[in-house]
């Protein structure tokens, strides 16, 4: 960083941090396309993070963004008669949702820590996460009829880490509850 006339020159940490935005929306985006490669990706959360992204993009450029409402007329020119009803419906939904929630809660943008919390669990959960070699052995994992022992030697003796991972997911107790990253290190320790 230079020094301007005993002020620091805040453009360099500008740039890195849109950097660092296009890197995490980046990475978003390849996750999003790993999970729909495996079809593991729910459409809620697809959804999600598809707003998640274009936000992070949107921070971006805001001169941009203010010259979208513009553009819908030379969008009017296209004939949705070629588009599916189903998917008429879903992009309308979606992204007609999505503007007006960022026309008027544009003081909701999310903070740069909250940003990092999020990357950092989505590599934790692509990390340790349920590997779905294991999923459909997970599926009846809350019945009394759960064969515990057959995941055990599939997983190579870590059913209760793929257990713990399946219900920690499965029941959204980690963002009910905010689990910290380091549940790994719980879990671990309680092994």
């Amino acid at each position: 960083m230079g020094v301007r006339g005993g002020r620091q020159d805040k453009r360099h940490t500008v740039e890195e941090n849109q950097r660092l935005f296009i890197n995490l929306a980046r990475f978003l985006l390849r996750c999003l396309v790993k999970q729909l490669e495996k079809g593991e990706a729910s459409v809620v959360e697809l959804k999600k993070n598809l707003e998640f992204a274009a936000c992070l993009l949107e921070s971006l450029c805001p001169e941009e963004n203010r010259q979208l409402g513009h553009q819908d007329d030379e969008l009017s020119d296209i004939q949705s008669d070629s588009v599916p009803l189903e998917v008429r419906d879903w992009l309308a939904s979606t992204f007609t949702r999505q503007r007006t929630l960022l026309l008027h809660h544009s003081e909701d943008k999310p903070h740069f820590r909250s940003i990092v919390r999020a990357v950092q669990a989505g590599i934790f959960v692509e990390r340790f996460g349920l590997r779905h070699q294991h999923s459909n052995r997970t599926e009846h994992v809350d019945m009394w009829s759960f064969d515990v022992f057959a995941l055990n030697d599939a997983s190579g003796n870590h059913a209760l880490k793929i257990v713990f991972f399946e219900l920690l997911n499965r029941y959204n107790l980690i963002n009910r509850f905010k689990v910290n990253s380091n549940k790994d290190s719980f879990h671990i320790s309680f092994k």
